[in-house]
């Protein structure tokens, strides 16, 4: 191998410049792009490709630099040109998935990963990026080998074993999502991302105490860790802790102004307050940072229904039931609201749910069987009330004397 000398600049008298091989070019490009001196790097490695433009450790690593700098196309060409120059490197191919996945081009991504290993099959860390990519396809039992075989190569792939946490909780499979994040906490004790996650995984279980206490850990590691103020928020919402849970969104707002999540939701909890302007305020924020959010046009209707803005009301939640069709709450808002409408007779309210029923009982209304039915005229009938509002809700209350009221001797009440 020819070993070309390049110039690079010194402290050497009147900054001079220095010539030195390709080899030594590259190992002091790599180390600035180690210690984060990016430019430093990305220009020594420019230097080595203008006298070799084929080297594909230069091309690689100026890909990866772009990489960081968030510009995934640049990055996924400079891997490509990596790839013509020498394709039997397995980095090269675990870079090049690490791009396209960072684009959403995740079928390439898995193509990339799946070319890395059989190059090297014993490369933990493309199992783990192939695991990633498979868990966002939802490929669940693939994602999940893929996760495990990275695991038994390398146990310290502490991030590896945060996805496959994340992976469990996504099947609900709680105890043993809480177990991956627990092992990751356990090797990396300041782990952010691991402690938030097992504070959600404890929140899905409905202990939400422990969950409280798992995302305030969370904060005393990184106190502007955005997540984990959105979740704790939730949890004291849960709680019914809502000044609390204020102060949670409040702060996550702050580490993230466009997060329109916790601008719904900070709304929602100063609508809980009565302090109706100002969620008013929040949620029609939300909605202008994601016009596609159907959650926050949903609450920006509720918070000014509280208000008495029925009408402009009845149009964020006419917007939200079109954002979700398959909603079924988001719908049911929009049919409850229109009994506020002056100008909306009761022929239109009926029309809207049933409208309501037919998207989203009919689907899930089986045929009854055809039964033999007893038509004795002495037979006692049956007569059935469905509704989910029995146990917890002010109709339960204007129910009771109707339900009184029956001849139970004559007829058999069922609630459903």
């Amino acid at each position: 191998m020819v070993c070309r000398p390049i110039a690079t600049r010194g402290c050497q008298e009147k900054d001079a410049p220095l010539m030195i091989s390709l080899s030594e070019a590259l190992d002091l490009a790599i180390s600035h792009h180690q210690a984060g001196r990016l430019a430093e790097a990305a220009n020594i490695y420019a230097q080595i490709l203008q006298v070799d433009p084929h080297n594909a450790e230069a091309l690689h690593l100026t890909g990866r630099i772009e990489h960081q700098k968030g510009c995934f196309e640049r990055a996924t060409d400079l891997f490509q040109q990596a790839i013509a120059a020498s394709g039997t490197e397995a980095s090269y191919y675990n870079s090049l998935g690490e791009a396209l996945r960072a684009q959403g081009n995740l079928e390439p991504a898995v193509a990339a990963y799946r070319a890395a290993l059989r190059l090297r099959p014993d490369y933990a860390l493309a199992y783990g990026n192939l695991g990633t990519a498979l868990l966002a396809q939802q490929e669940f039992a693939a994602a999940e080998t893929a996760f495990r075989d990275a695991l038994r190569l390398n146990p310290n792939l502490i991030a590896i074993q945060n996805n496959l946490g994340v992976l469990m909780r996504e099947q609900r499979r709680w105890s043993e999502a809480r177990n991956c994040f627990l092992e990751a906490l356990r090797r990396k004790p300041d782990f952010v991302e691991a402690q938030n996650n097992l504070g959600n995984v404890l929140r899905d279980e409905d202990q939400l105490t422990a969950a409280i206490e798992a995302y305030r850990t969370a904060l005393q590691i990184n106190p502007d860790f955005g997540p984990a103020h959105f979740n704790l928020g939730n949890a004291l919402k849960r709680s019914d802790r809502a000044s609390e849970a204020l102060a949670e969104f409040q702060q996550a707002v702050r580490i993230d102004p466009a997060d329109a999540e916790a601008r719904t939701n900070l709304g929602v909890v100063y609508n809980e307050l009565y302090q109706v302007d100002l969620a008013v305020e929040e949620c029609r924020k939300a909605v202008e940072l994601r016009p596609d959010f159907a959650l926050a046009h949903n609450n920006l209707a509720s918070c000014l229904h509280a208000r008495g803005q029925i009408e402009e009301a009845v149009a964020f939640y006419r917007q939200a039931a079109a954002l979700a069709p398959s909603d079924a709450l988001l719908h049911a808002n929009l049919a409850h609201a229109l009994n506020y409408m002056p100008h909306v007779d009761a022929q239109s309210v009926f029309e809207e749910h049933l409208r309501w029923a037919a998207r989203h009982a009919d689907p899930l209304t089986p045929v009854p069987p055809r039964r033999a039915l007893d038509r004795a005229p002495d037979r006692r009938l049956k007569i059935g009330y469905v509704s989910p509002y029995f146990r917890q809700h002010a109709i339960s209350v204007f129910t009771e004397p109707v339900l009184a009221a029956h001849d139970h001797q004559h007829f058999e009440i069922l609630c459903y």
